[in-house]
């Protein structure tokens, strides 16, 4: 588990309406990805620790993904899709599809490789 991921992730969470909006796109699309999974699971605990810890300007599909984690990476949905570097960890199942890759920007921070189209 890469701490930074999770870090980066998770400050975009908390700093929401700071977020480049084509980012905010990527990332929502990420987790409804995440949402379709079966890996998905709700968890009271992890519920209970964004209630804590997230920003308060959150996107309705943000608020509605609150309590889950997903069961591979063990990484609470809305804070790993919002990290740039991070990727599905079913990449790296041989026998699963990732839902999307790692975001690529430019030297001007502008998405070059949203990850979304897999190959």
């Amino acid at each position: 588990m890469d701490l930074q991921l999770i870090w980066d992730g998770w400050r975009n969470n908390l700093n929401w309406s700071d977020v480049d909006p084509e980012l905010k796109r990527i990332f929502e699309e990420r987790l409804n990805r995440c949402g379709e999974c079966p890996h998905a699971v709700q968890k009271e605990v992890v519920r209970k620790i964004q209630s804590i810890v997230d920003g308060k300007k959150k996107s309705e599909i943000q608020k509605s993904y609150n309590g889950f984690k997903c069961d591979v990476c063990g990484c609470v949905l809305t804070w790993a899709v919002s990290s740039l570097g991070k990727y599905c960890p079913l990449r790296e199942e041989k026998e699963q599809q990732a839902k999307w890759n790692e975001i690529v920007l430019d030297e001007n921070e502008k998405v070059i490789d949203d990850g979304l189209t897999l190959k």
